[in-house]
Formats: C-alpha cells, structure tokens, sequence
C-alpha cells in the first residue's frame, strides 16, 4: 500500500527541496510537485516538474540552439501555485518568440524564498554552463533585501567589499529534512487529512509542451517598456552572438 502511495502521491507530500552547503537549500533536481489550490482561488491542481538541472521545466535544449533567456527570482518567478502556461517565464517566452520571429528558450531559475544573495550564489555557479544571451534578476522589494539579512551569507568587509560567511547546519533541521523525505505517505496522508478545512480539488491541467501548445490560445504578455526592453536586448545578443566565442560569453544582466 505505501509503495502505491508513493507512487500516486509522492509529488503532492514528498518535499522538494535539498540543504545546500552553498545556497542554504535548493529544489531537488527531478522532484515533482503538485498543489491544490483552495476552493476560493479556483480549486485547480497544479502539478510541475523541476528538471535535472533544478529548473522548473522541461529539460533544457542545447546550448546555441536557440536564443536563451534566464530568470533568477523568489517565489514571484518559481509560481509554484500557478500552472506553468501561467508562469512569467513562460509568458515571457512567448512574447518573446512572437516579437523576435525566432525560438527563444527561458529557463525558470527562480526558487520560492531566495534572496538576491541566493541567487548571486547561483549565477555565479551556473551562467558558465548555461550561457545566457539575456539574464534577468527579479528582485522584489517587499522582502528580498530583509532576506539578505536574515541568510547571512554575506557581511561587507572593512573596504566595503563582500566577504562570504561560513555555516553550518542545526542537526535539528537536518533531521526534520531527513524525516521530511522519508516518512510515511500514509502518515502524511492522515495527517492532512485531518487537517483540511479546503473544499474538493478541481480538475488537473497540462504541464510542459502540452501546456506550452495550449497556451498560444491564451492572452499574451503585453508588450509594454519592460517587455520590448527585453526583446531589445535579446536583438543586440543576437547581433553581436559572434562574441561569444574564443572571446568567452557575453551576458546582458536586467535587474527588474
């Protein structure tokens, strides 16, 4: 019965995330998840898969096949409560393809809770691989700096500079995300059964290229100043993609 459950519910109980020595924590590559919305906000379920690289998405094509596009963000960017037809990153790419006449492909590297320290971590470790014609940085302003304070992974030094701090962590938190991903689903199962005061879910939806096609049918990003700066930028990287060779890559970084 619990290897049926796993397999049926895995996606909806099982925790998403790793700690990381570098980035606090991070998703698990290939995790699934899936979410319900309650019945006021529609009842949808909500079901996405992080790729192997910890991107929400498919997997990434290869690189130089198309041009390329990656989001850093918080939970604004992840979206994990919205279908991913619905994410920004998402309806970026199809304003994007529509207004450049071409394929463009944008990785969702946004992760629920980051801060811009996070993130820097991030670009720092992945822009090399992932070699990005456009890189955006959504930062949002209610709470992103509150988190640099609070994850402490940096502190500025006598010069004004950034000097990295060393953690480690509470072996407390260590059990919880150990138990996290290895209890029982029929415990989990009872437990939220117990607790859930939300009407019945809704029907699930499309995710990745089935979503992507059924998407092209619904209203498009608004090619408004934030948008055709974007598509700007990504002109100039594809008129000067000769760059990126013996050169090293070139990246364009938008903060938003």
């Amino acid at each position: 019965a619990e290897l049926v459950l796993r397999v049926a519910l895995g996606a909806r109980y099982y925790t998403s995330i790793q700690l990381d020595p570098q980035l606090l924590y991070r998703p698990s590559p290939g995790s699934r998840r899936e979410y319900t919305r309650a019945a006021i906000n529609g009842g949808v379920r909500v079901r996405y898969a992080m790729n192997s690289q910890g991107f929400r998405g498919d997997e990434l094509s290869a690189s130089g096949e198309s041009l390329r596009v990656v989001v850093y963000g918080d939970s604004f960017i992840m979206a994990e409560f919205s279908r991913t037809e619905d994410t920004f990153a998402e309806r970026l790419e199809a304003y994007l393809e529509q207004a450049l006449g071409e394929r463009v492909e944008v990785v969702n590297a946004g992760v629920a809770g980051y801060g811009p320290d996070q993130e820097l971590r991030r670009m720092e470790a992945e822009l090399g691989s992932l070699r990005p014609d456009l890189v955006i940085a959504a930062i949002y302003a209610g709470n992103d700096f509150g988190d640099i304070l609070r994850n402490k992974l940096y502190r500025l030094g006598d010069d004004g500079g950034l000097l990295e701090n060393r953690f480690s962590f509470d072996p407390a938190i260590e059990r919880r995300v150990a138990v996290s991903r290895s209890e029982l689903i029929l415990k989990k199962v009872l437990r939220d059964t117990l607790g859930r005061i939300s009407g019945a879910a809704g029907a699930g939806v499309p995710t990745g290229r089935e979503a992507r096609i059924e998407r092209r049918g619904l209203p498009r990003l608004r090619g408004g100043t934030g948008a055709e700066v974007l598509a700007q930028a990504l002109r100039q990287a594809r008129g000067q993609a000769g760059a990126r060779g013996a050169g090293g890559v070139r990246r364009d970084v938008v903060v938003h």
